[in-house]
């Protein structure tokens, strides 16, 4: 992602005799640079719980994450699940039973109807904000 800046530049020529300042300069700049995407952070002190997930469960845990907002919940409607599926050539019904599996090791929270939570214990999504 581009980003956009200004750079504030004063420039002051002072005669050193007397210290009058001959003259005084602002220049202003527009910058742009590269800034990084959107990320998932994963503690490491955690990190032996998720690779110790069975099955499948690990690659459904990370096919989930780029559907996570910044409050860290994930909407499942039937269009991310079925895209899930097909990108982990698993049926809907093993979906169902890993998110399952998720939830009992406390990885996933249940906020309601298809409405999940990544436990903010392990993972937290942001942006870089430079």
């Amino acid at each position: 992602m581009i980003k956009h800046a200004t750079k504030t530049e004063n420039k002051k020529v002072i005669d050193k005799e007397s210290g009058e300042i001959l003259s005084d300069e602002n220049t202003i700049t527009k910058v742009k640079y590269e800034s990084e995407p959107d990320f998932i952070k994963l503690y490491i002190k955690d990190m032996v719980r998720i690779v110790g997930l069975k099955g499948n469960a690990n690659r459904v845990l990370m096919a989930l994450l780029p559907y996570v907002n910044y409050k860290n919940e994930i909407a499942l409607i039937p269009t991310y699940r079925k895209e899930i599926c097909n990108i982990l050539k698993i049926k809907p019904n093993s979906l169902s039973h890993i998110i399952m599996d998720l939830q009992r090791a406390d990885i996933l929270l249940n906020k309601g109807l298809n409405q999940w939570m990544i436990n903010p214990n392990f993972f937290g999504k942001s942006q870089d904000n430079a």
